[in-house]
């Protein structure tokens, strides 16, 4: 990172705790705040695997912060304790994000929601934290589509997830619980410092990104960002994709969000930032990896008619509902607010793909 670009980084006096470090969006967190020459305190399962953590400390060793490992599991009581001790702000990263699963209690709500009280009793028991920043989605504020066009309006940060069950878009509903849990313990706090006629000690802003693409900074591949280039690039999709459209945001911006966030001077209510550099259906995304590969890859030409998804879309997972509330709309999304308060200037989806797909064959990863 340039001088002039690192000098543009909020400053962080105090420790910054960032959970799920190793992870995709975390690393760049992790980085940003290195880069800022704050100290984190970086929680992961495992701090002594190189694998995972090993990139990590590549990067502190070229930024001016510090970086102090602890290990920590989300479903463990009080394992958060140790690495909130003396921090200032908590970024919590941290949480699963895969869509196939065969046990969405155990694998998607159980780690987001327990994770998330978790970390709340963290916070609530380290009188040094005075600010959160939780990573939620835009999956939060909607299930389906439908949602979005049955409302009336783009989607923006009042709207709420009310159609998502474990049944139908657990994902989506996991997202939804941790952050309702969250606000419930934001809130309970706030009302009892007020009653006792004081201010709240901590306050909270929640970041919710739209599908996240653009370079990883480790060379895993689990994620499911990663996993979806894959398989556009492995041409998995060559014989057509639904009309189906994602709202989609860089890596870079939604960490940069994340800082951003932590140093604003809070607002009044709820304080949630949707992070989208606008939308893209299945189809343009793979126009667009045409232009930026340096392969001929093997790429969707066409859209499936949602006819045609109605009958192949069970045998990958696509129920009836699921394609009737999604295939063939294209709502549109409000990311005014993360413009104007957090001052995020959109990279162009062009460019994250570009520099996602330039990141996976330099690590010979496609």
């Amino acid at each position: 990172m340039s001088e002039s670009a690192a000098a543009a980084l909020p400053r962080f006096d105090a420790p910054v705790a960032v959970t799920g470090a190793s992870g995709y969006l975390g690393s760049w967190v992790t980085k940003y705040l290195l880069d800022a020459g704050a100290t984190v305190h970086a929680t992961v399962r495992d701090p002594s695997r190189a694998d995972k953590v090993g990139h990590l400390q590549g990067l502190a060793a070229e930024a001016p912060g510090e970086l102090r490992l602890f290990a920590a599991d989300l479903l463990a009581d009080g394992s958060f304790d140790a690495a909130f001790a003396e921090c200032g702000t908590v970024m919590h990263t941290a949480s699963p994000f895969f869509i196939d699963t065969k046990d969405p209690q155990r694998e998607l709500l159980a780690p987001a929601v327990q994770g998330t009280l978790n970390v709340m009793k963290a916070i609530e028991t380290t009188p040094s934290v005075t600010r959160v920043v939780l990573t939620s989605s835009v999956a939060a504020m909607f299930g389906d589509l439908a949602d979005i066009v049955e409302r009336g309006h783009p989607l923006c940060a009042e709207d709420w997830n009310e159609s998502s069950s474990l049944e139908h878009q657990p994902y989506a509903f996991s997202k939804t619980e941790a952050e309702k849990a969250a606000w419930e313990r934001c809130e309970a706090q706030t009302e009892a410092k007020s009653r006792a006629g004081g201010s709240p000690r901590w306050t909270m802003a929640t970041i919710h990104p739209g599908f996240v693409f653009g370079p990883s900074l480790s060379e895993r591949v689990d994620g499911t960002s990663v996993e979806t280039l894959l398989r556009y690039l492995g041409g998995g999709f060559r014989t057509g994709v639904p009309d189906l459209m994602w709202q989609t945001v860089d890596v870079r911006d939604a960490a940069m969000a994340h800082l951003r966030a932590a140093a604003l001077a809070p607002g009044e209510g709820r304080e949630r930032f949707i992070l989208a550099q606008g939308t893209a259906t299945m189809l343009e995304l793979g126009a667009l990896l045409g232009k930026v590969g340096s392969r001929p890859y093997k790429l969707p030409k066409m859209t499936v008619p949602k006819f045609v998804m109605y009958l192949m879309g069970p045998l990958n997972g696509l129920s009836w509902k699921y394609v009737s509330r999604n295939v063939g709309l294209h709502p549109g999304v409000d990311a005014g607010p993360s413009r104007e308060r957090l001052g995020i200037e959109y990279r162009p989806f062009e460019q994250t793909l570009a520099d996602h797909v330039a990141q996976l064959e330099r690590d010979q990863l496609v």
